[in-house]
């Protein structure tokens, strides 16, 4: 057992990845992949709370406190999980939508400059000249 000025090094560890997690990314404004990441990353929430302490006082007064709340932490940590997993589900659906909209748009976009340039061998555009045929005159 660590004594008051050591400190464990796996909660240091966990410490260090939970806030990794937690802390704030840079992101592209159309990284969707990194903002479902992230969203994921945040979208639970744990309601087993820490009761270590360096004093034997605090960690008593902390567990009998989280025994005392642990119930209702529970239930209000499974709505918020609920709610966070269904967003999750929401912006990974929302981005699929969006992935094969911009295929769409990429594929009729191809389809409307060859439009275009066959129309353009056809006729020609109306702030052209009229075109000449060259060849004997009959």
């Amino acid at each position: 057992m660590p004594g008051p000025d050591r400190v464990d090094s796996a909660y240091l560890d966990q410490a260090r990845r939970l806030a990794g997690r937690l802390s704030a990314r840079e992101l592209a404004a159309d990284d969707v992949a990194g903002a479902m990441e992230a969203l994921r990353d945040v979208a639970a929430v744990d309601a087993d709370a820490p009761t270590t302490s360096a004093k034997p006082v605090g960690r008593a007064s902390k567990a009998a406190v989280k025994r005392l709340v642990a119930w209702y932490m529970i239930y209000l940590a499974e709505q918020v999980n609920d709610i966070g997993f269904a967003l999750v589900r929401l912006g990974e659906a929302l981005a699929g939508k969006v992935a094969g909209t911009e295929t769409r748009q990429a594929q009729l976009e191809a389809r409307v400059a060859a439009l275009e340039e066959r129309v353009a061998r056809l006729e020609p555009r109306p702030d052209e000249a009229p075109h000449t045929p060259v060849g004997p005159a009959n």
